[in-house]
């Protein structure tokens, strides 16, 4: 009770000190403590709101996530309609480069296509399901899909959440955007505003909550300019909570781009196009 009373003092040190002991003496089940936390995540002093950050995940918790709001990728030259297909593989080509479950899927719909406004959820069994996926997300070198020459491919992935945050440890949200892209300083706070991650632009990723590492990870795909097709592989195992977890599968849903989900959990509703894998042996 004392330590929560110093939450509104009027010292933002005093304040600070109070989350930090909080933090590492508080459980995650108490819940008065946890509400009182997540109100301080709004303070108005940075010195705050990177204190709430250490004691959040010492608690194992996530912030509140703000509305994500994903950019609009660019129009491709010489490419008029939104349902023109920026990667194809055709049922007639040889399948040898290909896992028999995709080959077997392939045979069952003719051809595979996806275009800058594609919704598709690729459904299946371990290992079917990765196997696919790595086949689709292959290197331009080595592809076994046609790719349009001009269009962005992006892929997300819970390892790609991992490697992000031990290159960049003790690198800011701001400074891992900044690296290489010096000229487009000015716009990289409006960059992390649209992934809700404004408030912690200056905190380094060691500090971060997971469920802001796959924020940051989105922003990263995301930047300098939008991908037109984003592959995301398990979206239940990148780390986000239930509540994160939905705010962001919506602004997914929501994104003017093509997108493709591989997961072996089932997802009721949405009007997804689905690429059902078999196990085959």
């Amino acid at each position: 009770t004392a330590l929560l009373s110093l939450l509104e003092d009027s010292h933002y040190e005093v304040r600070a000190r109070a989350v930090d002991a909080l933090g590492a003496v508080a459980k995650p089940s108490k819940q008065e403590v946890v509400e009182a936390l997540m109100a301080c995540a709004q303070d108005s002093q940075e010195r705050v709101r990177s204190a709430v950050q250490r004691s959040l995940a010492l608690l194992a918790l996530d912030p509140p996530v703000g509305q994500v709001v994903l950019p609009s990728p660019e129009p491709i030259e010489g490419l008029k309609s939104q349902k023109a297909a920026v990667l194809r593989r055709e049922s007639t080509e040889q399948k040898q480069d290909l896992p028999p479950s995709l080959a077997l899927l392939l045979n069952s719909k003719g051809f595979l296509c996806m275009s800058r406004s594609s919704k598709i959820l690729m459904e299946g069994p371990l290992p079917a399901l990765s196997v696919a996926f790595d086949a689709l997300v292959a290197a331009p070198e080595a592809p076994v899909f046609w790719r349009h020459p001009r269009a962005r491919f992006v892929t997300v992935t819970p390892s790609s959440v991992t490697q992000l945050c031990q290159d960049n440890a003790q690198r800011s949200c701001r400074e891992v955007l900044h690296f290489g892209y010096e000229y487009l300083a000015d716009d990289i706070s409006s960059h992390l505003s649209a992934f809700a991650l404004d408030r912690v632009a200056e905190v380094p990723l060691a500090e971060l909550t997971r469920c802001q590492k796959v924020l940051l990870t989105f922003a990263k795909a995301f930047w300098p300019r939008a991908p037109h097709v984003l592959f995301v592989y398990e979206p239940n195992a990148l780390g986000f909570e239930a509540s994160a977890l939905h705010a962001m599968l919506g602004a997914l849903c929501a994104w003017s781009g093509g997108l493709l989900l591989a997961t072996q959990q089932a997802m009721e509703g949405g009007t997804w196009e689905r690429w059902s894998l078999e196990d085959v042996a």
